[in-house]
């Protein structure tokens, strides 16, 4: 249950404490994943080792779970460089779903309102999908470990916008690329999972 007032545990709660100081919406943490939440460093939480700054290149474990390779995770993290390229970053696999969300934050430019307002409705829907993702998961052990993968990658400020089950495995980083760039979409990839699921 991804519930916002749910008792998740205080690592959990300092998050969603740091982001709400910060005028963001709460990130969506599933209750099989909360547990396992570290603050492996500042603005950056999650149930796996990961580099904040490749979640913020928006490419590597994109890849990785188009090649099967993802096992079940969630992390949050605020990454960037210079003065105005930062995001919120967000990714999840849980069962067959790998999703990856970007949105443009905390940059000396970026308009702090617009950015939080954006954050709180990537998450919402986000909530929704994991909500979804979670009763699949709890109804069909099968679904955690066969069938294709729903991608669902979205960075409006990188012109990604993804949703669409991979067949197989991409284990080849150009096959991969290739099979993004052909399934980009122009609508929102987070309603047409939803729609969808």
């Amino acid at each position: 249950m991804t519930g916002e007032t749910q008792d998740l545990g205080p690592v959990v709660a300092a998050m969603q404490q740091a982001l709400a100081e910060a005028g963001l919406a709460p990130a969506p943490i599933p209750a099989s994943l909360a547990p396992q939440l570290v603050e492996q460093e500042p603005w950056c939480w999650t149930t796996r080792e990961i580099q904040p700054i490749e979640m913020y290149m928006f490419g590597k474990y994109i890849f990785e779970a188009l090649a099967g390779d993802a096992a079940p995770y969630v992390a949050v993290s605020h990454a960037g460089h210079g003065m105005n390229s930062y995001s919120i970053n967000y990714h999840l696999v849980l069962g067959r779903l790998a999703l990856f969300m970007q949105v443009l934050w905390g940059g000396v430019y970026t308009d702090a309102d617009a950015s939080a307002a954006e954050v709180a409705d990537r998450f919402a829907k986000i909530r929704t999908l994991l909500g979804l993702a979670e009763a699949s998961v709890a109804s069909d052990a099968a679904s955690r470990t066969e069938g294709p993968w729903l991608i669902v990658a979205e960075s409006r400020f990188r012109g990604v916008s993804v949703c669409a089950l991979v067949p197989e495995d991409l284990s080849d980083p150009q096959q991969a690329a290739d099979w993004l760039r052909a399934h980009q979409m122009d609508g929102d990839p987070l309603d047409e999972a939803i729609a969808n699921w």
